[in-house]
């Protein structure tokens, strides 16, 4: 984790701690202490597979750990890649006012934005149906949306395409993806793939179902759809100072999706 209480039962970040200091777990109120992260993980690639590999990971980062057993399975499981994704993103939208790590109802949620109650979630690795399900239903009971930011872990089968002079993304939703972009139409089969493409790359201001990190670089794709696991997509630069937020209430909860913004539009 990376937000703790001190001994005013202040939120205190891992990076603002000093040694000597007590801290204390949001959840169960149990001793933490500051310490490092460190993640070495080889590329990997499928057999047979074209498409871009998991990337290799060598970092340090800084967490607080529970000084006896975890109260929740996420606190110790966190990568260095899972919070490298935390830290730039909440970065990016330092705009927003985006809290860290903070407590909604039995779970920690990665990025809060309070004014908006939006919760992200930072997915840095698979994640199952069932795990999002849960996710928006406990959101959900608190009043709260949710926005899935998929990292370069969990979102590794992406290939670029060059064709009829225009260059696109292809990509084979995992299982906890599909769940999101299955809300999203298929795309007209009597439209041509230059004509689709170029509508994609002029839909400057729609909502973007999927907003992903890569290489310390958040990018959104305007995504059409295929078929049910495949999906086609132009790339866009996320920059967090130009964004806005809109909901969407579908039948697994309320999901949060960002568009870029238009000049006359305010953040709020």
């Amino acid at each position: 984790m990376l937000i703790a209480l001190n001994d005013s039962l202040e939120r205190t970040s891992v990076r603002d701690s000093k040694p000597g200091e007590n801290y204390y777990c949001q959840l169960c109120g149990k001793p933490v202490y500051p310490t490092t992260i460190t993640d070495a993980y080889k590329a990997k690639r499928r057999r047979g597979s074209t498409l871009t590999p998991y990337i290799p990971v060598d970092k340090n980062m800084p967490c607080f750990a529970h000084k006896h057993k975890p109260c929740w399975k996420p606190f110790e499981k966190e990568t260095a890649e899972h919070i490298a994704m935390k830290f730039f993103i909440a970065n990016e939208l330092h705009g927003l006012d985006p809290q860290l790590d903070y407590p909604i109802g039995n779970r920690i949620t990665d990025i809060y934005l309070p004014d908006r109650k939006i919760a992200i979630e930072c997915q840095s690795s698979q994640i199952t149906e069932k795990n999002i399900r849960e996710i928006l239903w406990v959101h959900g009971l608190n009043k709260v949306s949710t926005s899935f930011i998929w990292g370069s872990r969990a979102f590794s089968r992406i290939e670029e395409v060059y064709e009829h002079r225009l260059t696109y993304f292809k990509m084979y939703s995992t299982v906890a993806e599909d769940t999101i972009l299955s809300r999203m139409p298929l795309m007209d089969p009597v439209s041509g793939m230059v004509d689709t493409i170029k509508e994609s790359q002029e839909s400057h201001f729609n909502p973007r179902h999927h907003v992903y990190y890569h290489n310390r670089n958040l990018y959104w794709l305007h995504i059409f759809k295929k078929n049910r696991r495949l999906c086609l997509a132009t790339r866009h630069p996320f920059q967090g100072s130009d964004v806005i937020i809109s909901e969407l209430n579908t039948d697994i909860g309320f999901i949060s999706l960002f568009q870029k913004r238009r000049d006359h539009e305010t953040t709020n």
